[in-house]
């Protein structure tokens, strides 16, 4: 019966932790949660996280502002859980195998985010636009996306900080869907004309509250805005 185990169970604790009852004197039940020892519907929920690890990627990428599609875009990027050539190897499922935007290399979630040339060389033309002195730095091809992203953002002030996550969603997003126009269009654009339709989107993401969320972000400090 299991109300048998549990009296079992609680007289094989009292007797490990040699605890001595007092019969004068009435239990007592104390919430170890809260500091007066009483029970909350707060402390409950905030117990089921005790111990848990913070997810670094969830910091970058939900107090971010950016449109909600490119939010979950992201998380999935930084997840490693978007269609790239290696996952659909590993399915058999029909791939290109090649980057679709460089044609050297494997696609992988890496690769096609951080060190294709291809994405490389956007990141440099759309931070000169920005006048921005900060070159697309070399990265170690074991760095994590998610290390890199984070690096790229802590370089800078908070408020540059925060315009520079709201920048890697969009460049990531654009990225994506230009891989994506290459590989079920037959179409792409050209680096200068995928680097105008990202000005042309941060303009539009700064109209729409990326401003509002620091007046002195990357998306807000060039001089097209």
């Amino acid at each position: 019966m299991p109300l048998i185990r549990e009296f079992f169970a609680v007289f094989r604790l009292i007797w490990d932790n040699e605890t001595n009852l007092e019969e004068v004197v009435e239990d007592t039940i104390t919430w170890r949660w809260t500091n007066t020892g009483k029970y909350t519907a707060k402390s409950a929920y905030l117990a089921q996280f005790a111990g848990r690890e913070d997810s670094r990627a969830a910091t970058l990428i939900w107090k971010t502002w950016a449109p909600s599609k490119c939010k979950n875009f992201a998380w999935l990027v930084l997840q490693n859980r978007i269609w790239t050539s290696d996952r659909l190897q590993l399915r058999q499922w029909p791939n290109n195998y090649f980057c679709q935007l460089c044609y050297r290399n494997l696609e992988t979630v890496q690769h096609l985010f951080k060190d294709c040339p291809f994405t490389q060389e956007i990141w440099d033309k759309i931070m000169a636009r920005m006048n921005h002195n900060q070159p697309f730095p070399m990265h170690n091809p074991d760095e994590s996306l998610v290390d890199w992203w984070e690096s790229r953002t802590k370089q800078q002030s908070k408020c540059q900080s925060k315009g520079m996550q709201s920048l890697h969603m969009l460049l990531s997003w654009e990225i994506w869907c230009e891989r994506n126009r290459r590989v079920f269009k037959d179409k792409e654009l050209q680096i200068p004309q995928l680097t105008a339709r990202i000005m042309d989107e941060i303009h539009t993401w700064s109209a729409c509250g990326a401003k509002k969320s620091c007046e002195n972000s990357a998306l807000t400090s060039h001089p097209l805005l």
